[in-house]
């Protein structure tokens, strides 16, 4: 019969923050956002999401 936890599973990356737009996890070494108000966002998409809620973007097409 084989032992099949011999080796430690590898660990659970440490949360740093929370999402303020997305409300998922930002983890250790992750890039985050850091705003005036302290709320903390993923950078890239949730970034663009919460500026744009924040001060009431609309994006609309030009006629």
């Amino acid at each position: 019969m084989t032992q099949l936890d011999r080796f430690p599973p590898p660990d659970e990356p440490r949360v740093s923050a929370v999402c303020a737009y997305c409300g998922g996890e930002i983890y250790v070494g992750d890039t985050l956002v850091l705003y005036a108000n302290n709320d903390t966002s993923h950078e890239g998409e949730c970034e663009s999401g919460y500026i744009a809620a924040e001060l009431g973007l609309e994006r609309l097409v030009a006629e």
